[in-house]
């Protein structure tokens, strides 16, 4: 088998007994865990600066176990993983070594022996051994490590590879653990989470680590890999088990619908005080030590129980307030830039409860009602240091998305962690009529029946449905573009304004709309995520910078579980050299 790269602020009230009950432990721990995971560092002493800081706080804390859940360093940096040794030593000198764990994953092999960036890593067991050595690690990929009366079970990212466990040995492993410890928890140290559990896990998450979990409910699954911001309570989660994500302490995206997130940093890592009776989640800012949201620990009762769990999502999303903007609050729309460049949108942040906002650009309809056309997301500031938070959100929405002289109106609504919207604010505008020029290269209005969408090597087009829609499909599929109309050279920009209509399940792995040369991933464009649901009418607006001497180009749809997709109008423009 090859081994290929695949590409929030609960309500106090819901957990008001667990706080009475938990808030302030008396007696002393079992034993504390420090965890961090996706420190992808560099070569250098100074990539491991975020590393060092994380591992004061721990010493300053009394951490007996620090676990890195994998993706320690960017590359197979040997020089990477000597200086985070180095950096080890220097912050605990002789004072005392707590026990360690490492997690090996994709990161620990890319590039191993001059592989060529996203392509397969045949010996990925030996990369991650290399690893071991340089990191002067007590284990390797796969393990059972016992301390203080608890099994934690360290598995590598490629279990089910050649050269790792299979799957029914994953399983035995977890099996043998949890008979070996009745009514205890069982760590399982992974770095890809199990499916549809913690953020991001839809689109990042094992399957198959879920399908095997699920069957054994005293495991805590700790895991990295989804990249977030800790400061999103969205990174704990129980249902049929108990996952723990410790975010990353790098650089994160995220996602948003139909908008590509930029990217954010991260300085998050994870306290777990385990108790006879319970588990006690700390979160903390390395930079300063603070502790985020301290009046509300996270706290895991044990034994596990799935009908109490205080963190199934059902529970804590019925118990988060929707978001509400303050009385009289306004939005501002500015048409920025000559030639015009977008509308600049300001409105005033929500404190509490908000994750996201939905800014929705609408016009008017035949019967001159505001209809929305097209919509985006945009993260609120809670990920932000709150010393750093200014009060207001900013946002450019691109003139590609509208037309010289529309008018045009702006609904935003706060989304919180949970999906749940509280009530828009509006402001409408006008566009200028002084848009940046641009050649337009082809115009379809009607892609159904003008363009080619399936499998680039399959045999036969997909069929509309009645409907009007294709579908049930899966990700990989490709809109054909017509042949000859990418002739500029390399260094030529284009512009696909793409109207469309997606429907997709409410909880799965999204679409990734993309530019995307056929024979490489050379000349891909920005990621541009679906939204889940039914999106309703959408305009995508993908940008592409030629890197290539290719004249033929797709729309790729990467990812995702099964939907439906209609196209409505295709508009390409070059845009110059």
């Amino acid at each position: 088998m090859e081994l290929k790269r695949k590409e929030f602020l609960v309500g106090a009230a819901a957990f008001a007994p667990f706080a009475r009950t938990f808030a302030v432990p008396k007696a002393a721990p079992v034993m504390r865990l420090g965890v961090m995971t996706d420190t992808h560092v560099g070569k250098t002493v100074a990539s491991c600066a975020r590393v060092r800081m994380a591992l004061e706080l721990f010493k300053a804390k009394g951490a007996d176990l620090i676990i890195n859940n994998g993706d320690i360093a960017d590359w197979h940096y040997p020089t990477g993983y000597q200086a985070y040794r180095q950096v080890s030593k220097e912050v605990f000198g002789s004072d005392y070594k707590p026990q360690e764990i490492f997690t090996y994953a994709w990161h620990d092999a890319f590039a191993y022996k001059g592989h060529a960036r996203d392509q397969a890593v045949p010996d990925a067991p030996q990369a991650f051994e290399d690893a071991r050595v340089l990191l002067e690690a007590p284990n390797g990929h796969t393990a059972t490590v016992e301390f203080k009366g608890y099994t934690f079970l360290v598995m590598p990212q490629f279990t089910g590879a050649k050269g790792f466990l299979t799957w029914a040995e994953y399983e035995a492993k977890v099996a043998a653990a949890c008979k070996a410890n009745p009514g205890k928890p069982v760590f399982v140290v992974d770095h890809v989470p199990p499916a549809g559990t913690v953020y991001n896990s839809y689109n990042w998450g094992s399957g198959a680590i879920r399908k095997v979990l699920n069957k054994y409910p005293q495991v805590v699954d700790f895991s990295g890999h989804v990249h977030g911001s800790l400061r999103n309570d969205l990174f704990i989660w129980q249902k049929e088990f108990t996952v723990i994500n410790s975010g990353c302490l790098q650089v994160w995206g995220g996602l948003l619908s139909a908008n590509a997130p930029t990217s954010k940093q991260s300085f998050g890592v994870l306290t777990v005080d385990v108790y006879s009776d319970r588990l006690l989640v700390r979160r903390w800012d390395v930079r300063d030590q603070s502790e985020i949201d301290p009046e509300h620990p996270w706290v895991v009762p044990l034994p596990f129980a799935a009908e109490t769990a205080p963190y199934a999502r059902e529970r804590r999303a019925a118990a988060e307030p929707k978001p509400s903007f303050a009385a009289g609050a306004a939005v501002s729309v500015t048409a920025e830039g000559k030639p015009f460049t977008g509308f600049k949108i300001s409105f005033p942040e929500i404190e509490k409860y908000t994750m996201q906002y939905r800014i929705a650009a609408q016009r008017k309809g035949a019967g001159g009602n505001w209809e929305t056309f097209t919509w985006l997301e945009i993260f609120s500031d809670y990920w932000m240091f709150p010393k750093d938070r200014t009060g207001k959100a900013e946002f450019l929405y691109k003139a590609d998305y509208f037309e010289p002289g529309g008018e045009y109106r702006f609904e935003i609504t706060p989304i919180n962690q949970y999906g749940a919207a509280g009530a828009p604010i509006y402001a409408t505008a006008k566009a200028p009529s002084d848009f940046a020029k641009a050649k337009t290269i082809y115009v379809s209005e009607n892609p159904m029946q003008e363009l080619e969408f399936g499998r680039p090597k399959a045999a036969k087009r997909h069929v509309v449905a009645a409907d009007g829609f294709y579908g049930p499909i899966s990700g990989g599929q490709w809109l054909k573009l017509p042949e000859g109309i990418f002739k500029g050279p390399k260094g030529t920009k284009y512009r696909a304004t793409l109207d469309m209509h997606t429907v997709q399940p409410t909880e799965g792995s999204l679409w990734s709309v993309k530019f995307q040369d056929p024979t490489s991933p050379v000349g891909a464009s920005t990621r541009i995520p679906t939204p889940p649901g039914d999106s309703g009418d959408e305009r995508y607006v993908l940008e592409l910078v030629k890197r290539a001497d290719v004249e033929t180009y797709y729309i790729q749809f990467d990812w995702g579980t099964s939907g439906r997709v209609k196209f409505k109008r295709l508009k390409i423009e070059q845009l110059g050299g």
